[in-house]
C-alpha cells in the first residue's frame, strides 16, 4: 500500500461490527497521540452526552478505538497505523501523514514490519499498556503514540470533531490545570504518555 492510498482511503479500512466501536465485543485497541509542537501538546475537551463517552467533559488527546477492517481486497500490514492516522484526522483535522511527511510515515510503517531494534524503532515512541474492565468484560490494549509536528505547523488548521468542544496547547508543567479524569491520575495512560 502506498501513502497516497493511505491518506485517501484510510476511512474505508475501518468498520463497525455489531454497532460497537472496537475490534470485538470483548477486545478493543485504544490509540492516543501526543502531538508536540514547539514544546506544547494538543489537548481536546470531550463533549457531553454519548459523544463524550465515559469521560464526558474531560480533557483528552486525539485518538480512539480501532475498528475491524472492512472493504479490503488484500491483507493489510500495520492497520493500527492506519487507524491512528484516521483518528488524528477525524478528531483534529490534522493529516499526520502529510504533516510529518509521507516518506517519514512510510519509513515508520516499514520499521514496524521489520525486526529492526535500532534507535529509530517507532515503538520506542509508543507507550503500550492494557486494562481489563471487569463489569463490561472488555480487555483494552492501549497504544500511546508521540509525534513531533514541524515548527512551521499552522495551529489554526486544527478543527474539532463533534466529539470535542474545545482545544488547548499546553506545556507539560501545566498538565495539572486540566481535568483528564482517571486518565490523568498517577497511573493514568494520558499522564504516562505525556511524562514518559
Amino acid at each position: 500500500m502506498n501513502n497516497g492510498f493511505l491518506s485517501q482511503n484510510a476511512h474505508k479500512l475501518s468498520g463497525n461490527p455489531g454497532g460497537i466501536n472496537q475490534l470485538t465485543p470483548n477486545v478493543k485497541l485504544l490509540q492516543k497521540a501526543v502531538l508536540w509542537h514547539q514544546g506544547e501538546i494538543l489537548i481536546l475537551r470531550r463533549a457531553g452526552g454519548k459523544a463524550g463517552g465515559a469521560r464526558a467533559f474531560k480533557w483528552d488527546l486525539p485518538g480512539g478505538n480501532s475498528e475491524w477492517p472492512t472493504q479490503t481486497e488484500a491483507n493489510i500490514s500495520n492497520p493500527h497505523l492506519i487507524d491512528i492516522s484516521r483518528e488524528i484526522q477525524e478528531e483534529s483535522g490534522i493529516d499526520i501523514i502529510s504533516v510529518i511527511g509521507p516518506q517519514k510515515w512510510s519509513e515508520m510503517r516499514q520499521r514496524q514490519s521489520s525486526t529492526d531494534n535500532s534507535e529509530q524503532d517507532p515503538l520506542k515512541n509508543c507507550l503500550v499498556s492494557s486494562f481489563f474492565e471487569k463489569k463490561k468484560q472488555v480487555y483494552s490494549i492501549i497504544l500511546g503514540w508521540s509525534f513531533i509536528l514541524p515548527d512551521d505547523f499552522d495551529r489554526s488548521k486544527v478543527q474539532l470533531s463533534f466529539e470535542h468542544t474545545e482545544i488547548a496547547w499546553i506545556k507539560p508543567e501545566n498538565f495539572e490545570d486540566y481535568d483528564f479524569g482517571f486518565a490523568g491520575n498517577t497511573d493514568g495512560f494520558i499522564r504516562q504518555m505525556v511524562f514518559r
